[in-house]
This record gives C-alpha cells, structure tokens and sequence, in this order.
C-alpha cells in the first residue's frame, strides 16, 4: 500500500513466518532412529528444520561455526530423504574430508557415494543420477567462473538435485559469496 509501516511491524511478520516454518518443519520430519542417541537437542530440530526447507525449496545451507555438528546434521538429512523420498546421496567434499565421510556412510547406513572436490570436473559429468547431494565446505565453490562450480551448478540442475550445502565461513568477502 502507500502508508509506511513501521520496521517494528516488519520484523514481527518475519518473526512470525520464520517461526511458523520452524514449527511446520518439527512437526512434519521426524529424525531416523540411527541417529537419535547421537544428536543433541539443538541438532535434532536443526534436522527438522532443515528437511522443512529442503523439502519446500529444494535446498539449505547450513552455515555453523566449527564444531556444532554440520556432518551428522547433514547425514541425518541423507538418512531421512532416502527413507521417506528413495534418494540416494552424493557427497562432494575437499579430498581431507573424503575418509571422514566414508566413516559416516558406514556407520548410519547411507546409500551414498563421497566424491572429493579435486575429481568433480573429470567424473561428475558421466557420474549417474544423484538427487540428494550434500557438498561440504561449500564456500571453496562461491567463484562462479570457475570449472568445478560449473561443472556441479550444472549436474545439480541436470538432476534436479536437492542440495545440502555446509560451511563455517558462508559470508567471505562479500554478500555474493
């Protein structure tokens, strides 16, 4: 409309949708029972939360500081699209990751596959069907120039991917990043 309003009512109405899809995202996705020994409190509505917007907008990134627990938040997301939606999980991380993830896939159980970075250009081309991919330290990825950022921006599009994307840095240099 033409009147103003103020920024306090604003923020209420963002606080409110905010809220409400937290609260739809708790009671929509309950978390695998593999993983309910192992999640703290905090996790386990992360993952809730987290698979609302997956499932709503075909994407999330999670962007904790180091040490909150991003792997076993994004395993758990793996673990819980592949029971309710079948899909199975690419995993794209730094090559230093690559032994960490494999550990995870093993010890919950995932239908999965860990790729390292260093690889996408020659074997995501011709690399089959993936639509629940997860890439680890995805600010490596924000320069979208470059071969590899390209090479996965078109397998996620190719696929019609939902992607997890988890960072301790989502905000480097600029707000683009």
């Amino acid at each position: 409309g033409e009147r103003l309003l103020s920024p306090y009512y604003i923020y209420l109405k963002m606080v409110y949708h905010l809220s409400s899809e937290a609260l739809a995202g708790i009671s929509e996705f309950d978390v695998p029972k593999i993983f309910k020994k192992d999640l703290l409190e905090f996790q386990h509505k992360a993952v809730q939360i987290a698979a609302h917007h997956i499932n709503k907008r075909n994407g999330v990134i999670i962007g904790d500081v180091v040490g909150l627990g991003k792997t076993i938040i994004a395993s758990a997301l793996a673990k819980i699209f592949e029971e309710d939606y079948y899909l199975e999980t690419l995993i794209i991380c730094p090559k230093n990751l690559v032994k960490m993830w494999e550990d995870y896939v093993y010890k919950y159980k995932l239908h999965a596959k860990v790729l390292s970075q260093s690889v996408v250009q020659t074997e995501l081309p011709e690399m089959k069907r993936y639509r629940f991919v997860i890439i680890d330290e995805s600010h490596n990825l924000r320069n979208r120039e470059g071969k590899r950022y390209k090479v996965i921006q078109e397998y996620l599009i190719r696929n019609a991917c939902k992607v997890v994307m988890l960072t301790a840095t989502p905000y480097n240099k600029t707000y683009l990043d």
